[in-house]
């Protein structure tokens, strides 16, 4: 089980939500009652307060320690490819190590087994920020974006005319603008309430 949630909520200075993943948002008395329940391990993620992107050390390395990788799966929390929603089981570099790709979390994204595949294809191509916006191309030269979804208790998120419901890609699924329209939703609410 995995939850995350920002360190001020999870010692009641604020109230701002957590995220159960494969679940979704979550209260912080929720997390609060998930963590002290038993055998629990914690890990520390330090993220950007303006960006809430998350710094982790040592770019050089091929493999990504534990915390680069905890982080990216954080962040991505299913496959990156902008028509999938599978479970993440490789970091994939979005510019090859081998031709000096660096191992960070703005240059790594979670993939599925058979997007990470189809990546190694010659004709495919993925550019950008994995932490805001990754363009993926295709052989047949056609374009995808995909956006990570906003961090739970972290940060601002990505800028707010990429999370306008209103513009939302049509090649997203039925699933991720239900997803989409409820935050916007939750974000108006969250204003309004402020």
């Amino acid at each position: 089980m995995q939850v995350v949630i920002s360190l001020s909520s999870l010692l009641g200075l604020d109230s701002r939500n957590g995220l159960l993943d494969g679940y979704g948002t979550i209260t912080p008395g929720v997390a609060r009652r998930i963590i002290a329940a038993g055998d629990v391990t914690l890990t520390r993620l330090l993220c950007d307060p303006i960006t809430g992107a998350v710094m982790v050390t040592d770019p050089t390395k091929y493999r990504p320690d534990n915390a680069t990788r905890h982080a990216v799966i954080c962040r991505d929390r299913h496959c990156r490819l902008p028509v999938c929603e599978a479970r993440i089981r490789n970091l994939d570099h979005k510019h090859p190590y081998a031709d000096g790709g660096r191992t960070r979390p703005d240059t790594l994204q979670g993939v599925c087994e058979r997007s990470h595949l189809a990546r190694s294809h010659p004709g495919w191509a993925v550019t950008g920020d994995a932490d805001t916006v990754l363009t993926w191309t295709t052989p047949t030269g056609h374009q995808y974006y995909s956006l990570p979804p906003p961090a739970t208790g972290y940060g601002t998120g990505p800028p707010g005319e990429l999370d306008n419901p209103l513009h939302l890609p049509g090649w997203l699924s039925h699933h991720q603008h239900l997803r989409a329209q409820l935050d916007a939703r939750r974000n108006r609410r969250d204003n309004d309430a402020a």
